[in-house]
């Protein structure tokens, strides 16, 4: 994504898109500091390629989500990943927000 997406309706869309965008995802490892929860992953996009990354949640004094930033590696199949979400998302998020190919 190009741009912070803000809005709880808007990142429950993307993030449901995006799951579906995975054939396999599994947490390997958690970590916790203060207010912010770090979890790493690994997993495979339909067709078998294998990506990983850190999902990182940030929380208010009552514990509530109120950030959530996920990160991807490598870079091709994060490419990848971005424009498959475009195209998933076609008349429900703006396009200008992911990654339009080369």
């Amino acid at each position: 994504m190009t741009a912070r997406v803000e809005g709880r309706e808007r990142v429950a869309t993307i993030l449901g898109a995006a799951s579906r965008l995975y054939e396999a995802l599994e947490f390997t490892h958690r970590a916790q500091d203060g207010n912010h929860s770090y979890m790493e992953w690994t997993a495979r996009l339909h067709g078998g390629e294998p990506v990983s990354g850190i999902t990182v949640l940030t929380t208010n004094a009552g514990g509530k989500i109120v950030g959530i930033a996920i990160h991807h590696r490598p870079l091709p199949s994060l490419l990848r990943f971005s424009a498959e979400l475009r195209q998933a998302l076609a008349g429900k998020i703006e396009p200008a927000l992911f990654y339009d190919g080369p």
